[in-house]
């Protein structure tokens, strides 16, 4: 069967409540569904935007370490409306977002996690954060969004579907106080004295994935992927270009302004 994992949220003087990813039609295994531009990875996220939430990627096979730990069978299933017009937006779109742990006083940027794939794409082969696949004669990549490795309630490998590789930063984020901003959040976020480890939590793609590519076409494809976006010169901006153009097939993402007053309202609240 291997491993399911929900996002478990505990809003502040609420209790914990999780949101299951079958309610989407996205798979509950971790590998199903831990990447930049998932549908399930951006429905948690807009439940975290600018409304601050203990979050843990919950496991079901997660055991009692203590009296105040949870397991699934300990916290009730939230109903997801799928006609609600804000949740098909969200299936649509993909928050461009800072994800801010206000325990620890950290943060990491979509964006900045986006810009080193892209740089790692021309410095490494095969690529260390980046997995490719052809399906119908169309190119496609994942990127491991690093949200479920760093929340999860798991601190290695729990079974089938999982992530089987070592992640030293894995659970380093469970059951924090973490919050989503817009990417422009950033200066004011800094004003905190905030630490950015988004060089720290990128995740790369598992060994056995990064390896078993058909090379030779890969290559071809690779080239006429990075000329078509005109990104050779500046491998930086690869992905983000790439995964902000608007499509009938897939959502992309989008860089929302900030408010700087409501940032600072709940920075200046849980701090």
């Amino acid at each position: 069967m291997g491993a399911y994992y929900c996002a478990t949220l505990k809003y502040p003087g609420k209790n914990w409540i999780r949101y299951e990813s079958w309610s989407l039609k996205v798979g509950a295994k971790l590998m199903e569904h831990s990447y930049v531009l998932d549908r399930y990875v951006n429905f948690i996220t807009y439940k975290i935007y600018y409304k601050p939430a203990h979050l843990v990627w919950l496991c079901d096979y997660h055991e009692k370490e203590s009296l105040d730990d949870i397991t699934w069978d300990d916290v009730p299933v939230a109903k997801i409306k799928n006609q609600n017009n804000k949740l098909l937006s969200i299936q649509q779109k993909f928050l461009c977002a800072i994800y801010v742990n206000l325990n620890k006083k950290e943060y990491f940027s979509l964006r900045k996690i986006l810009q080193i794939a892209g740089r790692n794409l021309v410095e490494n082969n095969p690529p260390r954060y980046v997995e490719f696949f052809i399906s119908k004669e169309t190119f496609h990549t994942y990127i491991i969004h690093p949200l479920p490795l760093l929340t999860n309630s798991e601190k290695e490998y729990a079974g089938g579907g999982d992530y089987r590789d070592n992640y030293k930063l894995r659970s380093y984020w469970a059951k924090d106080l973490i919050v989503a901003f817009p990417d422009s959040a950033e200066p004011t976020i800094k004003k905190y004295n905030f630490k950015d480890i988004s060089e720290k939590v990128i995740v790369p793609i598992e060994e056995a994935c990064r390896y078993n590519i058909l090379r030779e076409k890969l290559a071809l494809y690779l080239i006429k992927f990075l000329k078509d976006l005109g990104t050779t010169k500046n491998p930086e901006l690869t992905f983000i270009r790439e995964y902000s153009k608007p499509g009938t097939e897939k959502p992309y993402l989008v860089f929302p302004q900030v408010k700087p007053k409501k940032v600072t309202e709940i920075l200046n609240c849980f701090l």
